[in-house]
């Protein structure tokens, strides 16, 4: 099937098998979104003679996207797409709600929750690539200071960085609390907001204080000596 095109303004594809090609898909078991394009490109192709070549490549595409081959293999994707895989998808959504990448993806899956299955092609755009597998070790690995343990603020790298925040409150700079003593009462309260090392949040609270502050790992150290 070797496709020839005119000269007009808008360059149609002509080929004798289109109307047949997209007949047969029509026939198939499509969702109704991909049968109501279809059946647009349809009756462009009756009016024109053809198809744009956007329009002819959006057919191939559909054409081999619901080929046996691909349709087999998402099938065996699905049943793949275990409670687990649920989970990560979950924790990277909750990462990338909060940024310009992957937004879209992020909505499906927090709206759609367990009836929610990414493609793997998606999966694994959001799922795997390097700024998700460091959110998804901070998110599920076991966490450096358990609960009821003493701890203290290490300095921050870089002079200003905020180590913590009340919650609820507003913003508070490390410095606030550089000598103070805190006792971690909850481990993984939040979701991971940072591809940073030692993003996992923790609930921590100072001596004296019933005020709760919200941290992450990275800005603690364990507290070694008498409180």
């Amino acid at each position: 099937m070797k496709p020839w095109y005119t000269s007009k303004q808008v360059k149609v594809v002509k080929d004798s098998d289109i109307i047949e090609d997209i007949e047969n898909l029509l026939n198939s078991n499509l969702p109704k979104e991909t049968k109501e394009f279809l059946n647009s490109l349809r009756g462009y192709c009756l009016k024109e003679g053809g198809l744009t070549l956007k329009q002819y490549k959006a057919l191939k595409s559909i054409e081999e996207s619901f080929s046996p081959e691909n349709i087999l293999a998402r099938e065996i994707w699905e049943k793949e797409y275990n409670n687990e895989k649920r989970e990560i998808a979950k924790v990277c959504a909750l990462y990338y709600i909060e940024t310009p990448y992957f937004t879209e993806l992020a909505k499906k899956v927090l709206e759609g929750e367990k009836d929610c299955i990414l493609s793997r092609k998606a999966y694994e755009a959001m799922c795997e690539n390097n700024y998700a597998k460091r959110v998804r070790h901070a998110s599920f690995s076991e966490p450096e200071y358990a609960v009821g343990t003493l701890v203290k603020f290490r300095r921050s790298p870089k002079k200003g960085t905020l180590a913590c925040y009340a919650t609820g409150e507003k913003i508070i700079s490390w410095e606030d609390y550089a000598n103070k003593i805190f006792t971690v009462i909850g481990t993984d309260v939040e979701s991971v907001t940072s591809p940073a090392k030692g993003a996992k949040k923790y609930h921590v609270l100072p001596f004296g204080s019933d005020k709760i502050l919200l941290t992450e790992e990275r800005f603690l150290k364990k507290f070694r000596g008498t409180p």
